[in-house]
């Protein structure tokens, strides 16, 4: 007796359904062999079962996307909020959030802080920010003083 490709996917769902639920393996090929009208022996049942799981983790897969790509747009959305209420700490802490999420590893970075070398473990993203911050530092402190030196000037040592 031949099915419909309907009727071979409602199967594959009530299979699903049933691993779902915990269902051990070998009640499954039971119900399907001997609780059904589906007229199958017990190695056809395993297929149903095979066909059950790569539809579990096809629509898993889907999920895991959507929920990635949503974490992300929401992350992105906290960031630029942060920014725009000119919250930094916030903002550095979503940062480092989209960062593990995206799983960009920690790294050792070397930075330079005026005449101080400074070591430490940051994602990347983290290290960019606090090297822009620290010249950033370096730049006002020298402002303060009564401007940079130029590079020429500082070459010559004059």
């Amino acid at each position: 007796m031949a099915i419909t490709r309907e009727e071979v996917d409602f199967r594959v769902a009530q299979v699903a359904e049933k691993i779902s639920r915990g269902t051990p393996r070998k009640e499954i090929v039971q119900w399907i062999v001997r609780d059904t009208d589906w007229e199958i022996k017990e190695a056809q049942a395993y297929n149903y079962i095979q066909k059950a799981w790569d539809m579990i983790r096809e629509i898993g897969a889907v999920n895991v996307q959507q929920q990635f790509g949503k974490a992300l747009f929401d992350l992105q959305h906290l960031y630029k909020e942060a920014l725009a209420n000119k919250d930094l700490d916030l903002a550095l802490k979503v940062r480092k959030e989209l960062s593990d999420t995206l799983g960009l590893k920690k790294q050792t970075i070397r930075f330079e802080a005026g005449d101080n070398e400074k070591e430490q473990e940051m994602d990347v993203v983290q290290a960019l920010i606090a090297n822009l911050t620290t010249k950033r530092r370096i730049q006002e402190e020298e402002l303060k003083r009564g401007g940079r030196k130029s590079i020429e000037h500082q070459e010559t040592g004059a």
